[in-house]
């Protein structure tokens, strides 16, 4: 006899159990609009444009991006320009973001309405 066990793959647990947040680390409760994934080539800007880093947008919402960094060790700023790329590589967006968090390789940062001093170079 067998017994086959259906594993989510996002969270570990069988199949069909509802996930909690606080068994994946998902805050998607606290979230202010709901996040669309994706898999976009994007850029972050810095030092009035004279600064950039390649990175993923893995997902994004009408508040906020979540962004797949290259190299672990680079600390994203607390504010940054992001641009979001078409699959062609003109530009599809730019936008101000201020980083929320960061853990290793991925970060979450939320749309600013306004953008900062210095962020953009007048």
């Amino acid at each position: 006899m067998y017994i086959v066990l259906m594993v989510n793959s996002d969270s570990g647990l069988p199949a069909g159990e509802p996930v909690k947040p606080a068994e994946t680390g998902e805050t998607s409760e606290l979230r202010a609009a709901p996040r669309q994934r994706m898999l976009k080539r994007g850029r972050i800007i810095m030092n009035s444009l004279r600064s950039t880093f390649e990175v993923m947008v893995r997902d994004m919402s009408e508040t906020g991006v979540k962004l797949k960094l290259q190299d672990a060790a680079w600390q994203a700023p607390a504010v940054f320009e992001l641009v979001i790329m078409n699959t062609d590589g003109s530009e599809q967006a730019r936008r101000v973001c201020e980083k929320r968090w960061q853990r290793g390789v991925t970060l979450g940062a939320r749309f600013l309405d306004e953008v900062p001093p210095g962020v953009r170079g007048n």
